[in-house]
């Protein structure tokens, strides 16, 4: 799950802070677009996951 966040902020993994430093974003776009982002990928998550374990039978 961890992978999945890591252009949450602007320090979060390697290639973000060159994109953040050179100035190509600001700062609240880049928290907006990585709450955005981290939002999706949760909604994503939990809608297959719940799917996964109803089809499983354990829910």
């Amino acid at each position: 799950m961890s992978s999945l966040y890591g252009g949450l902020t602007h320090y979060a993994s390697g290639p973000a802070p060159v994109l953040f430093g050179a100035g190509y974003v600001t700062l609240a776009e880049w928290w907006r677009t990585g709450l955005i982002a981290a939002g999706a990928n949760l909604v994503i998550w939990m809608g297959v996951g719940a799917l996964g374990l109803k089809v499983l039978g354990h829910w």
